[in-house]
Protein backbone atom coordinates (compact mmCIF):
# COMPACT_ATOMS: atom_id res chain seq x y z
CA UNK A 1 0.00 0.00 0.00
CA UNK A 2 1.00 3.26 -0.98
CA UNK A 3 -0.01 6.44 1.29
CA UNK A 4 -0.44 9.66 0.09
CA UNK A 5 1.36 12.64 1.90
CA UNK A 6 -1.06 15.97 2.55
CA UNK A 7 0.22 18.78 0.59
CA UNK A 8 -0.24 21.77 2.40
CA UNK A 9 -1.55 24.06 -0.53
CA UNK A 10 -5.39 22.78 -1.46
CA UNK A 11 -6.60 22.92 -4.98
CA UNK A 12 -3.34 22.77 -6.52
CA UNK A 13 -1.56 19.92 -8.38
CA UNK A 14 0.89 18.33 -5.64
CA UNK A 15 4.38 17.11 -6.39
CA UNK A 16 4.96 13.44 -7.00
CA UNK A 17 3.76 11.02 -4.05
CA UNK A 18 1.27 13.50 -2.85
CA UNK A 19 -2.65 14.93 -2.36
CA UNK A 20 -4.45 18.06 -1.93
CA UNK A 21 -8.07 19.05 -2.08
CA UNK A 22 -10.22 19.86 -4.59
CA UNK A 23 -12.55 23.12 -3.96
CA UNK A 24 -14.88 22.35 -1.07
CA UNK A 25 -18.24 22.39 -3.25
CA UNK A 26 -16.98 19.45 -5.86
CA UNK A 27 -15.29 16.93 -3.39
CA UNK A 28 -17.90 14.68 -3.25
CA UNK A 29 -17.74 14.40 -7.01
CA UNK A 30 -14.07 15.04 -7.42
CA UNK A 31 -12.33 13.42 -3.90
CA UNK A 32 -8.64 14.99 -4.41
CA UNK A 33 -5.96 15.49 -6.76
CA UNK A 34 -2.96 12.97 -6.01
CA UNK A 35 0.23 12.76 -8.03
CA UNK A 36 1.54 9.50 -8.74
CA UNK A 37 4.57 8.57 -7.12
CA UNK A 38 6.57 7.15 -10.14
CA UNK A 39 5.75 9.49 -13.02
CA UNK A 40 3.95 12.57 -10.97
CA UNK A 41 1.22 12.43 -13.45
CA UNK A 42 -1.75 14.62 -11.59
CA UNK A 43 -4.93 12.64 -11.26
CA UNK A 44 -8.18 13.58 -10.16
CA UNK A 45 -9.55 10.36 -8.34
CA UNK A 46 -13.12 10.96 -9.57
CA UNK A 47 -14.26 7.50 -10.23
CA UNK A 48 -12.97 6.03 -6.65
CA UNK A 49 -14.63 6.27 -3.69
CA UNK A 50 -12.50 7.28 -0.18
CA UNK A 51 -13.08 5.58 3.46
CA UNK A 52 -13.27 7.78 6.65
CA UNK A 53 -9.42 6.79 7.80
CA UNK A 54 -8.17 7.86 3.86
CA UNK A 55 -8.03 4.50 1.70
CA UNK A 56 -9.01 4.95 -1.69
CA UNK A 57 -10.95 1.68 -3.20
CA UNK A 58 -10.96 0.29 -6.04
CA UNK A 59 -6.71 0.37 -6.54
CA UNK A 60 -5.56 3.24 -7.67
CA UNK A 61 -3.43 3.08 -10.95
CA UNK A 62 -1.65 5.99 -13.01
CA UNK A 63 -3.11 6.91 -16.03
CA UNK A 64 0.62 7.50 -17.62
CA UNK A 65 0.36 4.80 -20.73
CA UNK A 66 4.84 3.89 -19.93
CA UNK A 67 4.34 4.36 -15.91
CA UNK A 68 2.41 0.95 -14.85
CA UNK A 69 2.13 1.89 -11.03
CA UNK A 70 -0.82 0.06 -9.66
CA UNK A 71 -0.99 0.00 -5.77
CA UNK A 72 -4.02 0.36 -3.52
CA UNK A 73 -3.40 3.95 -1.61
CA UNK A 74 -4.03 6.13 1.52
CA UNK A 75 -4.53 9.77 1.42
CA UNK A 76 -2.72 10.72 5.10
CA UNK A 77 -4.85 13.43 6.90
CA UNK A 78 -7.67 12.75 5.33
CA UNK A 79 -10.52 14.25 7.39
CA UNK A 80 -14.15 14.44 5.04
CA UNK A 81 -15.32 11.34 5.57
CA UNK A 82 -16.63 8.36 3.41
CA UNK A 83 -17.38 9.83 0.02
CA UNK A 84 -18.11 7.39 -2.95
Amino acid sequence: MFEFLRHDRDMLIPPAGYWSNVHPTTYKIFKAHVSCPRCCTPTTINAYSVAPNGLVAPRFICQARQCGFSDMIKLQGWNRGLVK
